[in-house]
């Protein structure tokens, strides 16, 4: 695993290790180890990272559950503020990128998602968290990373309204994170390219955060046959050529959400062995889908 990251990979976001469950495990209590662990390893290996993420509704401390009125919003505000300033300073210097917030737009809107943040702190948490971060680390770059832009329309609009409160408030966000778990055959090339071409026509960095292509097939069979797999490999090659529309000084990069078929979020999340969604196989070896993306980011290089 390390070996193929060291050779393939110039940029590592951290999936589960900086989210404020693995941090917190309880309210005494703070865990860095196993983030620390992989921070060294890239910086060693001079790999930049991408701190994901300050706040996100399901990496939820449990202790913290008890604390769900009101009367309790200072607590929780100081708890938000000390694990944001305490995360982002450590890391500063070491982190050159923070999510600072995932999914806070609800599904098919354009209202923020229902959350015990939005409960106990109100509407404006995210301006808060923001300020917190900068003010950890001035010349970190702050992004909002989002699924389903790609396909959910009124949740661009939902986006570009909480980037318009922000911007009211004078709250700079440097870029968006698309986290772009995708299918082989959906959405339409078009609708993805509108999408990423609707924020970086604002100026704002893009990040394809998340990238995975999982086989979901129209008749059921879920086995990954060879037609299936030049179709990933299709998919790959397409998305990375959508990103060369982006002007170069906008692209902060691609992420794969992992590295290969073995490691996916995708198998677990859909209890299903078969899913092969990422570049390398079970073995780390590189799979059609592998050289399709190459294909798709030598175009990029190209603009």
């Amino acid at each position: 695993y390390a070996a193929v990251v060291a050779k393939e990979f110039n940029s590592v976001t951290i999936e589960n290790h900086l989210k404020m469950n693995a941090i917190r495990p309880c309210d005494t209590c703070w865990n860095y180890t196993l983030a620390d662990s992989v921070v060294n390893w890239c910086l060693r290996n001079k790999k930049r990272v991408h701190g994901h993420t300050l706040l996100w509704h399901e990496s939820f401390p449990k202790w913290l559950k008890k604390y769900n009125s009101k009367q309790d919003s200072a607590f929780v505000e100081n708890v938000l503020k000390e694990h944001v300033m305490k995360t982002v300073k450590r890391y500063k210097g070491k982190i050159a990128s923070w999510d600072v917030a995932n999914e806070v737009i609800a599904d098919k809107s354009t209202e923020l998602r229902q959350s015990f943040w939005l409960t106990i702190l109100g509407p404006n948490f995210l301006s808060r968290i923001i300020q917190y971060a900068k003010e950890a680390d001035p010349d970190v770059k702050i992004f909002y990373n989002d699924y389903g832009q790609e396909y959910d329309y009124v949740k661009i609009e939902g986006i570009d309204k909480l980037l318009a409160t922000l911007k009211f408030q004078n709250i700079k966000i440097d870029g968006i994170g698309f986290q772009m778990h995708t299918c082989i055959q959906s959405p339409s090339l078009d609708s993805i390219k509108n999408a990423i071409m609707h924020f970086a026509k604002q100026g704002y960095l893009i990040h394809i955060s998340e990238l995975d292509v999982p086989n979901y097939p129209k008749d059921g069979n879920k086995t990954m046959t060879d037609s299936m797999l030049r179709l990933q490999s299709e998919r790959y090659k397409n998305i990375a050529a959508i990103y060369a529309l982006v002007p170069q000084k906008q692209r902060f990069g691609i992420t794969t959400w992992n590295l290969s078929d073995k490691d996916s979020w995708i198998r677990t999340y859909m209890k299903d062995e078969l899913q092969k969604p990422l570049l390398f196989d079970e073995q780390y070896k590189r799979k059609p889908a592998y050289y399709g993306f190459r294909e798709g980011l030598k175009i990029s290089l190209k603009k």
